[in-house]
């Protein structure tokens, strides 16, 4: 499969938040509770998204023919708040190609992660170490991660 990408725009939302709430709800509905999906859904409407772009958040989109197929966002202190991949393109590369995309731009000399116990074994695949135990935000499962860039 054959990837691009470029930085999204506010008029790429829709479509972003499309692919992050369907990606979410495949791999994590039956671990959450319906409250925490629900906020979930909340925090990743055009609306929240592009209030993130506004405020500095980098989107970033993978592409293939045409296709939007993965979705990560970066916040300037380099906390990845976003990275989702179409369910139907998990394990061909798409993760892996946004993370590379997502450090080009960043300044912070490491990443961080709150990585849903789906994607825990990904990011240490790609790096990431655990920086603490698994804990839960609003009925949502995550553990912290680090990368150094350095």
């Amino acid at each position: 499969m054959q990837l691009t990408a470029r930085d999204l725009e506010l008029e790429d939302m829709k479509e972003a938040s499309e692919l992050v709430w369907k990606s979410f709800y495949y791999h994590n509905s039956r671990t959450c509770t319906m409250a925490a999906i629900e906020s979930f859904r909340e925090s990743v409407s055009v609306a929240a998204l592009q209030l993130g772009m506004l405020g500095g958040m980098r989107f970033v989109g993978a592409f293939s023919d045409g296709l939007l197929v993965g979705v990560g966002a970066l916040k300037p202190e380099g906390e990845l708040s976003l990275l989702f991949v179409r369910h139907d393109r998990i394990r061909q590369g798409v993760g892996v190609f946004l993370i590379a995309e997502l450090k080009k731009g960043c300044a912070a000399g490491r990443i961080t992660v709150n990585a849903s116990d789906f994607a825990v074994d990904f990011y240490k695949k790609n790096g990431f170490a655990a920086a603490g135990g698994r804990s839960v935000r609003g009925g949502i499962y995550y553990t912290p991660m680090v990368l150094d860039l350095a």
